[in-house]
């Protein structure tokens, strides 16, 4: 399975945990009528490359996949290209999660605006660098960063106040 689309008809569709989980897909398209995507949806899909979304609750921005809402914006999924880079669009605060779960991602650059890192986001991939914008307001690191055996180097900024149990658990390169 190479691409995921729906027919937009009356009907309601939910993409269910784990429904594409560790396809070959390559792209996806979101329809009208998705009413609900779980975080888990997609998780594993190193192949996906591009997104579509002909839905108001989800946009498509730098072929990353957001979770629009009143109160934040949220990064349900990365595509495999172009993720080294975080939007800065200073409306998304959340990185979700399974965002980058075992993406082919190596590194990443988290901007000010992001303020929330959710458990497993980056948990599988291949991420080597973690690099925060200064002035960042994290102040939690979670299991995000939990078996990304391949992470080489984060400075863990002034801001953050806590880390998890089992924040590094299988970050064999540190």
């Amino acid at each position: 399975m190479q691409r995921i689309g729906y027919t937009t008809d009356k009907s309601s569709i939910i993409l269910t945990s784990q429904c594409f989980a560790y396809t070959n897909v390559e792209r996806i398209t979101i329809p009208s009528n998705v009413t609900n995507i779980d975080s888990s949806a997609f998780r594993g899909c190193r192949n996906l490359k591009e997104f579509y979304s002909q839905n108001s609750k989800y946009e498509v921005i730098d072929n990353a996949l957001y979770y629009a809402s009143s109160k934040t914006n949220k990064i349900l999924l990365a595509s495999t290209i172009n993720t080294t880079k975080i939007s800065t669009d200073e409306n998304v605060t959340t990185l979700g999660i399974y965002a980058f779960y075992d993406m082919p991602i190596k590194s990443i650059y988290i901007p000010t605006n992001i303020t929330t890192l959710n458990s497993y986001c980056f948990n599988y991939s291949d991420l080597e660098e973690v690099v925060f914008a200064p002035n960042t307001k994290i102040k939690n690191i979670s299991t995000c960063f939990r078996d990304a055996s391949k992470l080489k180097s984060i400075k863990i900024p002034s801001t953050v106040t806590s880390v998890y149990a089992k924040a590094f658990k299988n970050c064999s390169s540190l």
